[in-house]
C-alpha cells in the first residue's frame, strides 16, 4: 500500500471509524461524540423540549451516563446507569432538604455560592462535626486506594485502549479520554443552557398559572420537581438574570413627598419632642432566627426574657410579618433597611443581596448618612457571604465590619451573641461623637438546635404542653438557652445607648427584630445530630 493510500485510509478511519473495514480507532470517542451531538440537536426541537419539560431530569440523566462512560474503564461501563441514578437521587435529596428547611428549591445562585465557599452550606446546616468525620474517613479511603493503585499498577485498564502502532500510546490514550470528558461537559453545558432558556421563555404560554405564581416559593418548588434539579438550576440562570419587572427601568421624579408623608402617618403616629435638638442614635439589632415562643407555642411554662418582653423604654412590641421561613436572612434585612417588599421582584426577590441591591438608589440608611449620621454595619459572616458587603454599601452603610474584623469564628455554631456584641464594642461601636446608625448582627440561634445541654427532662425550663418527644422538647430548650445569650446582648446594647444618653443628652432608638423562625421548628421539622 502506498504512503498516500495509507494516509487516506487512516484519515477515513479517524473521521468515520465505524465504516472502516477494520475496527475503528477509539470507539468510545465516537460513541460519546455522536450521543452528545444527538442530545444537543434535540434542543432545537420545540416539540421535543415541550415533551421533556414534563419529565424530570432527562437531560441530566443522559449526560451523567455519558460522563461515566467517558471516565470508567470499558469493563465497568454497566455501572454508568446506577451511578447516574445515584447522583440524581443525591441531588434530589439535597433539593428536598433545602425545600424542607427554606421552602425553596436549589438554584444556580445556591450552586455558585456553595462551589465558591462550601463552608456556607456546612454553617447553614450546622454539620461541622459530620464534615470532620466524613473528611477523615474519605482521606483514609483515598490513601488506601492510592496505595493499592500504585502497588498493582493497573493503569492500562483505566484508559481507552490504544493500538500498539500509535506513537506515545499512553499520552494519546489519556488525551482521548480527556477529550471525551470535555465533549460531554461542553455539550451538557450548551444543551442545559438552551433547555433552561426554552423553559423560561415558554413557561408563560405552557402553564400561565405556574408562571404568574413564580414569586411564591410553592410554585418554584413545583417547577423544580417537574423539571428535575439540574434542569431547574438551568432555568434559574435565566429567571435570575432577566429583568422580570419594569420597576428597574422606572425613571422620573417618583412619588410626591406629601403623598408618602400621608401614607406614613397612617402607620407612624408617635409624638415628637421638638425641644430636643440632638438627633437620636439609632441601632437596628438583628436577632437571628428569634421569635417569642410564648406567642408561637402552647408552653407548659412561660419564658420571660428581655428579648421579647416590654421594658420601660418600649414604645412598640408585637409580631412581625416576614417573607422567609427557616432561612434567607438577607431578604428580611433588605426589607428592614429599604422598606420594600421583596416579593415585588419575583424570583429575584429571594436573592436580594445579589440581584436587587445593585439597583437600590435610596434607603432609610442613605438618607440618614446625608443627614450626618455615621452608618456602620457589624456583620457575623465574611464580607463576601452572599454578596453582603456590596449590598450593605448599596443600602447606605459607609463602614462594614465582618466576622474576621470582629475576630469571630468562621464556624457559626461557635459564635455567641453576647460575645459578638462585646467584639463590636471593642471594634469601635458606641464610641461616636455625632449621631450614628448601627446594624448589629447576631448568629447564635441559627438552626439546627441539637440536644446537647440537657440530659433529662428535669433540666427543661419549659416544654410543649401538647404531647411531644424528648428530642422536640430538648430542641425547644436549646433554643431558649441560646435566646438567653441574645437577650444579654440586647441588654448590653441598651445599656450602652442609655450611657451615651446620660453623658451627652442624645436620645436613642433601638429596633430589635427577628428575621425568621429557625428551621429547627419549621413544618415540625426536627433533626437529631
Amino acid at each position: 500500500m502506498s504512503f498516500t493510500k495509507g494516509m487516506a485510509l487512516t484519515s477515513w478511519r479517524w473521521m468515520v471509524g465505524a465504516l472502516s473495514p477494520r475496527p475503528p480507532l477509539f470507539p468510545r470517542f465516537w460513541i460519546i461524540l455522536t450521543a452528545s451531538a444527538a442530545l444537543y440537536a434535540t434542543t432545537y426541537g420545540e416539540w421535543i423540549l415541550t415533551r421533556l419539560s414534563y419529565h424530570p431530569s432527562i437531560y441530566s440523566f443522559c449526560f451523567l451516563v455519558l460522563l461515566f462512560v467517558a471516565i470508567l474503564p470499558a469493563r465497568l461501563f454497566i455501572l454508568s446507569l446506577p451511578l447516574a441514578i445515584g447522583i440524581l437521587k443525591a441531588m434530589s435529596v439535597v433539593n428536598e432538604a433545602k425545600i424542607s428547611v427554606l421552602f425553596l428549591p436549589v438554584t444556580s445562585f445556591d450552586a455558585r455560592v456553595v462551589i465558591r465557599d462550601p463552608s456556607i452550606l456546612v454553617n447553614a446546616l450546622g454539620l461541622w462535626n459530620l464534615v470532620y468525620e466524613v473528611g477523615a474517613i474519605t482521606a483514609a479511603c483515598v490513601l488506601v486506594a492510592c496505595g493499592l493503585y500504585f502497588k498493582r499498577r493497573r493503569t492500562r485498564n483505566r484508559v481507552e485502549a490504544v493500538p500498539a502502532r500509535m506513537p506515545f500510546p499512553r499520552v494519546t490514550s489519556v488525551g482521548v479520554n480527556g477529550t471525551c470528558v470535555l465533549i460531554v461537559l461542553a455539550s451538557a453545558w450548551l444543551s442545559m443552557a438552551r433547555y433552561g432558556e426554552f423553559i423560561y421563555t415558554n413557561l408563560a404560554s405552557q402553564d400561565k398559572t405556574l408562571w404568574l405564581g413564580l414569586w411564591k416559593p410553592a410554585s418554584q418548588v413545583s417547577l423544580s420537581r417537574r423539571l428535575g434539579v439540574a434542569e431547574y438550576i438551568a432555568f434559574s440562570v435565566f429567571a435570575a438574570n432577566e429583568s422580570t419587572t419594569s420597576i428597574f427601568a422606572a425613571d422620573g421624579p417618583g412619588v410626591p413627598t406629601d403623598e408618602t408623608t400621608t401614607v406614613a402617618r397612617r402607620f407612624v403616629n408617635i409624638p415628637v419632642d421638638s425641644s430636643r435638638k440632638l438627633l437620636p442614635n439609632i441601632v437596628i439589632f438583628h436577632a437571628e432566627s428569634s421569635f417569642d415562643p410564648n406567642a408561637a407555642f402552647n408552653l407548659s411554662a412561660p419564658v420571660n426574657l428581655t428579648l421579647w418582653s416590654p421594658l420601660s423604654e418600649t414604645t412598640a412590641l408585637g409580631p412581625l410579618h416576614v417573607n422567609v421561613i427557616g432561612g434567607g436572612s438577607w431578604v428580611t434585612e433588605f426589607e428592614v433597611l429599604t422598606g420594600v417588599d421583596s416579593r415585588t421582584f419575583g424570583f429575584q426577590g429571594f436573592y436580594t443581596n445579589y440581584y436587587i441591591a445593585p439597583m437600590v438608589k435610596n434607603t432609610f440608611v442613605s438618607y440618614l448618612a446625608r443627614r450626618g449620621y455615621r452608618t456602620r454595619a457589624f456583620y457575623t459572616a465574611e464580607r463576601d457571604f452572599y454578596n453582603v458587603e456590596m449590598a450593605y454599601k448599596a443600602y447606605g452603610f459607609t463602614d462594614f465590619v465582618d466576622e474576621k474584623a470582629l475576630g469571630l469564628s468562621d464556624n457559626w455554631t461557635e459564635q455567641v451573641d453576647r460575645n459578638i456584641i462585646a467584639s463590636a464594642i471593642q471594634n469601635g461601636a458606641f464610641q461616636e461623637d455625632g449621631p450614628f446608625l448601627y446594624f448589629l448582627g447576631t448568629t447564635e440561634n441559627h438552626g439546627p438546635h441539637p440536644c446537647k445541654h440537657f440530659s433529662n427532662a428535669q433540666l427543661f425550663v419549659t416544654t410543649f404542653r401538647d404531647a411531644a418527644s424528648f428530642e422536640q422538647n430538648c430542641q425547644l430548650n436549646e433554643y431558649v438557652r441560646r435566646a438567653g445569650s441574645t437577650s444579654d446582648a440586647v441588654e448590653r446594647v441598651l445599656g450602652e445607648l442609655k450611657r451615651i444618653e446620660q453623658q451627652t443628652g442624645r436620645p436613642f432608638v433601638l429596633l430589635i427584630y427577628g428575621d425568621h423562625q429557625p428551621w429547627s421548628f419549621t413544618r415540625a421539622f426536627f433533626i437529631t445530630l
